[in-house]
C-alpha cells in the first residue's frame, strides 16, 4: 500500500511540474493559454468539480451519483431540450427543440442547450454554477474553434434559472441582457410557467445569437489570431511529450504493482466465498432432513436454489462479483449474495419455531371450523323444527387431514369463510320473519294515503290545465290485493325465500303513481310562481331610465369598434315591446290559456332586457378599450425608450471590449482557453435569477 502511494504522489508531482515549467498548455489546435487564462480557468474548473470529485463521499455513492449524471449526459448528447422532470409540456418542447437546431456555414449542431432538473442536489452540487459547469465540460457545446455554446440550466426546488456562455458569445450576450432576459420572462409570464418562461427565454437568446453568428467570420478571425503562436505551440508540445514519456514509464511500473496486488486480494476473496457457500449448502442439507415437504417448499427451497446458483459462479464471474462492484448490474449480484448468505443465517435457527407455528395454526383454524361447523348444525335444526322453510344449505365438511398443512390451512380458510356467513344468515331469519309481520297492512295503508294524494293533485292540475294526467287507480288496486294475498300465504308457511323476494318488491310497488302525482305537482307549482316572477320583471323595466347620452355612446362605440349590433337599437321602442310581453303573460295567466307559451315568452324577456343593460353599459366599454388603447400605446414607449437605452449599453460595451482587446491582445478574447478543445473558458459570463 506504501508503494502504492508513493508512485501516485510521484505522478502528481510530475504532472504539477510540467504545468507550471510551462508558459503555454497547448490543445487539439495548438492554441495559447496565458498564464493569466490558466488561473481564470482553473478557477472555473475547480468551480464545477461533482460529487464523484470528493473525497468524503462513499464509494458506492460516488458509483450512483456518477452512473445517474452519464444518464443525463447522454440525454443532452441526443436531444437539444433535456426534461428530467417531465414539465414541459410537448408542444413547448418541440417549439424550442425546433428553434435551437440552427444550420450554420452548411454544419448542423446545437450552440444552445435547454436542461430542467429537480434539483442540482439531486446530482450532489453545491450550487447551480457547478451544475451548469459539470453539464458544459462533459458535452461539448457550440463549435469547437467558434466556443460560442450556451446553457440554460432550470432547477425546480429551488426554483431559478442560470444562462452561462461561453468567452466568444460573452462579448453579445451580455451579462445585463442575459440578466434582463431572465426578469422580462417572469414579468411578461407567471413567475412559476416554466413552460412560457423558457419558450420566452430561448427565443430571445435565440434571436440575438441568430445576428451574431458569423461562423465564417469568427474562423478567419480565429485562424489569422493564430498563425503566429504555432511555432512556438510546436515546441511547447515536444517538451510536454517528453515530459509524457516519463509519466507513463512510471505509470506502467505502478500498474503492474496494482495488478499483482489486486490478484492476490481477489483469490483470498474467492476463496472465502466459495467455503462459506459449500458450509452453507452442507447445513441446509442436514436441517432438511428435520421437516417434512411442505416445509422445505415453503422455507427452505429457494435457499437452495440461490445456493445452487452461487455454486456454479466461474472464476470470471467470481472476479466480476469482487472487481465489478462499482457497477450497477455487478454491485446488485455482490448485494444479493450477501443478503442471502445474511438472510440463510438468520433464518436457520427460526425454523423449529416456524415450523410450530405452522402447525398450532393449523389446529387453531381446525378448531374453529368444527365450532362453526356444529353451530350451522344446530341452528339449522332449530329452524326446521320450527317448521321455517328456508333454501338448501349446504355446510362444508373437511373429514380428513391433509399432510400438507399449508394446503390443509388454506381449505379451512375458505370452509370457515363460507361457514360464518351461513351462521349470520341462519340467525337472522326470526328477526327478519318478526320484522314483515305486517307488511300487507302497511302496504294497504300506504296505498290508501298515495291514493288521497293523486286525487287532490289530480283536481289542482285539472282546474290549471283542463285536463289530466290518465292513471289506472284500480288496477295498482288489484296488483295490490293479489301482492298481499302472496305475502300471507307464504307467512303462514314461513316461506322464508319468497317472504324476501316479497319483501324486495314491496320497495318499488307504488313507483309509478308517485312519479305521476310529482309530474302534477311540479306542473302545478310553476304555474303559481307565474306571477311572482312577471312582478320581478316588471321592477327590473321600471328602474331604467332613458337616457340620451346612451345613444351617443352607441355611435361612438360602432366608430370606435365597427361592431354595428346596436346601430339601429330603440331603447324606448325595447322597452315598450317588453311591458306589453309582460302584459301579455299577466293575461294567459289569469285566463289560464296558452300555458305552453309562457316559458318562451319569459326566456325571450330574459333576452332582450340583457341587451338593454349591454346598450346603457357601453359608455363603461368604450371607456374601457380607449384605457386599454392608451396603455399599449404608453407600453410601446417605454419598450422603445427600453431599446435606445440598450443600444447605448451595447454601444458603451462594445467600445470598452475593443479597448481591451487592443491593450490585452489575444488573451482578452479567450482565443487560448480551451485546455483541450470545447469548455475552458466557459462560465465566463453566466446570470442566475428564480
Amino acid at each position: 500500500m506504501k508503494v502504492k502511494w508513493l508512485v501516485v504522489w510521484t505522478m502528481l508531482a510530475l504532472s504539477a511540474q510540467a504545468c507550471t515549467n510551462k508558459e503555454t498548455v497547448p490543445n487539439n489546435n495548438f492554441w495559447i493559454v496565458s498564464e493569466g487564462t490558466q488561473n481564470k480557468t482553473a478557477k472555473i474548473i475547480s468551480s464545477s468539480l461533482s460529487v464523484v470529485d470528493k473525497e468524503w463521499v462513499s464509494q458506492e455513492s460516488k458509483n450512483e451519483i456518477k452512473d445517474k449524471l452519464d444518464i443525463l449526459i447522454s440525454k443532452i448528447k441526443h436531444n437539444p431540450v433535456v426534461d428530467e422532470v417531465w414539465v414541459l409540456s410537448p408542444e413547448t418542447k418541440n417549439t424550442i427543440e425546433s428553434r435551437l437546431k440552427k444550420k450554420i456555414d452548411w454544419e448542423l449542431y446545437n450552440q444552445i442547450i435547454v436542461v430542467v432538473v429537480n434539483s442540482f442536489e439531486e446530482y450532489w452540487f453545491g450550487s447551480i454554477e457547478e451544475m451548469a459547469n459539470y453539464i458544459w465540460t462533459n458535452w461539448k457545446i457550440g463549435l469547437e474553434w467558434a466556443n460560442n455554446g450556451i446553457v440554460v440550466l432550470h432547477t425546480m426546488k429551488p426554483s431559478l434559472y442560470r444562462i452561462e456562455t461561453a468567452s466568444w458569445v460573452e462579448w453579445y450576450l451580455t451579462d445585463l441582457k442575459a440578466w434582463k432576459i431572465v426578469r422580462k420572462s417572469k414579468e411578461v409570464y407567471d413567475k412559476k410557467d416554466v413552460n412560457w418562461r423558457l419558450n420566452y427565454i430561448t427565443d430571445e437568446i435565440d434571436n440575438v445569437t441568430r445576428e451574431k453568428s458569423n461562423v465564417q467570420e469568427v474562423k478567419n478571425e480565429v485562424e489569422e489570431n493564430n498563425k503566429t503562436q504555432i511555432a512556438k505551440d510546436k515546441a511547447n508540445l515536444l517538451d510536454s511529450l517528453n515530459t509524457l514519456a516519463g509519466i507513463l514509464l512510471v505509470g506502467f511500473l505502478w500498474y503492474k504493482s496494482y495488478k499483482w496486488i489486486k490478484k492476490l486480494k481477489n483469490k483470498k476473496l474467492k476463496d472465502k466465498i466459495k467455503k462459506q457457500i459449500i458450509y452453507l449448502k452442507t447445513r441446509i442439507e442436514s436441517e432438511k432432513q428435520k421437516y417434512p415437504d411442505w416445509f422445505i417448499q415453503k422455507y427452505i427451497l429457494e435457499y437452495e436454489k440461490s445456493l445452487e446458483e452461487m455454486s456454479n459462479y466461474s472464476e470470471e464471474d467470481l472476479d466480476n462479483i469482487i472487481d465489478g462492484r462499482n457497477t450497477i448490474r455487478w454491485n446488485n449480484i455482490y448485494y444479493k449474495y450477501i443478503n442471502t448468505v445474511s438472510n440463510i443465517e438468520r433464518d436457520i435457527p427460526n425454523w423449529v419455531s416456524n415450523y410450530q407455528q405452522e402447525v398450532e395454526k393449523k389446529e387453531s383454524k381446525f378448531t374453529n371450523f368444527k365450532k362453526l361447523s356444529e353451530e350451522a348444525q344446530k341452528l339449522k335444526v332449530k329452524l326446521e323444527q320450527e317448521n321455517f322453510k328456508i333454501w338448501e344449505i349446504t355446510i362444508p365438511k373437511i373429514e380428513t387431514e391433509d399432510d400438507d398443512v399449508i394446503i390443509f390451512t388454506e381449505k379451512l380458510d375458505d370452509a370457515i369463510s363460507i361457514l360464518f356467513n351461513v351462521v349470520a344468515f341462519l340467525k337472522n331469519i326470526p328477526d327478519f320473519y318478526r320484522s314483515i309481520q305486517w307488511m300487507n297492512t302497511r302496504i294497504s295503508e300506504d296505498f290508501s294515503r298515495h291514493k288521497n294524494s293523486y286525487s287532490e293533485t289530480v283536481n289542482q292540475y285539472k282546474n290549471i290545465y283542463w285536463n289530466e294526467i290518465d292513471f289506472d287507480l284500480d288496477e295498482l288496486k288489484k296488483n295490490i290485493d293479489t301482492f298481499n294475498g302472496k305475502f300471507l300465504e307464504a307467512y303462514k308457511q314461513k316461506d322464508i325465500p319468497e317472504l324476501q323476494s316479497l319483501n324486495d318488491q314491496s320497495k318499488n310497488i307504488f313507483g309509478s303513481i308517485e312519479k305521476v302525482t310529482s309530474d302534477m305537482k311540479r306542473e302545478i307549482s310553476w304555474y303559481n310562481s307565474i306571477p311572482n316572477e312577471t312582478k320581478q320583471r316588471s321592477e327590473k323595466l321600471k328602474s331604467i331610465n332613458i337616457n340620451p347620452e346612451y345613444k351617443k355612446n352607441a355611435e361612438a362605440y360602432i366608430q370606435k369598434t365597427g361592431k354595428r349590433e346596436f346601430k339601429d337599437f330603440d331603447l324606448q321602442w325595447t322597452i315598450s315591446i317588453l311591458n306589453q310581453l309582460i302584459i301579455e303573460i299577466d293575461s294567459n295567466y289569469s285566463q289560464k290559456k296558452d300555458l305552453s307559451k309562457i316559458k318562451n315568452q319569459l326566456i325571450k324577456f330574459d333576452d332582450d332586457f340583457e341587451t338593454i343593460i349591454k346598450y346603457m353599459w357601453l359608455g363603461e366599454a368604450l371607456a374601457l378599450i380607449i384605457k386599454k388603447e392608451q396603455e399599449e400605446e404608453e407600453r410601446k414607449r417605454e419598450e422603445q425608450e427600453e431599446e435606445r437605452r440598450k443600444e447605448e449599453e451595447r454601444k458603451r460595451k462594445e467600445k470598452d471590449d475593443n479597448n481591451n482587446t487592443f491593450s490585452s491582445g489575444l488573451d482578452a478574447w479567450g482565443w487560448g482557453g480551451w485546455s483541450s478543445g470545447w469548455g475552458g473558458w466557459f462560465g465566463w459570463g453566466w446570470v442566475t435569477d428564480d
